[in-house]
């Protein structure tokens, strides 16, 4: 049998093929993914459910180096987790919907926004 073992807020932790003779409340039988499931109604029927998709949009991966061209961010869940990768990469939540990017030298950075149960939000940006 497969089970799938769960956080405290239904996020999806473990995967487990096995048999059990004990009860574990945090272990429902399922093959689900937790990149696209979570586990709902943690306190009743726990449910595994498809999680929705991000709302975020990004208006383009491209930008010019120049301090003035930019690369905006819309949708933004407020409180999301915004980790910037790369070089001046950083880690912060966000405190608006809309978040924007200028950059002085070229590179290639990604960004991941994550505000479960939404589904993570990922691009890689090259600033020219």
């Amino acid at each position: 049998m497969k089970y799938i073992r769960h956080d405290s807020v239904g996020r999806i932790v473990e995967h487990i093929s096995a048999s059990f003779t004990q009860t574990d409340s945090q272990l429902i039988e399922s093959d689900a993914d937790e990149a696209t499931h979570y586990i709902a109604n943690l306190s009743t029927t726990r449910d595994v459910t498809l999680r929705p998709d991000s709302t975020v949009i990004v208006d383009k991966t491209t930008c010019t180096a120049d301090g003035v061209d930019s690369i905006n961010f819309s949708g933004i869940p407020i409180n999301a987790e915004v980790t910037i990768t790369g070089p001046g990469g950083s880690i912060f939540l966000a405190q608006s919907t809309t978040l924007q990017l200028t950059f002085m030298d070229t590179g290639t950075l990604q960004v991941q926004i994550k505000a479960f149960p939404i589904k993570d939000f990922n691009v890689e940006i090259t600033a020219i």
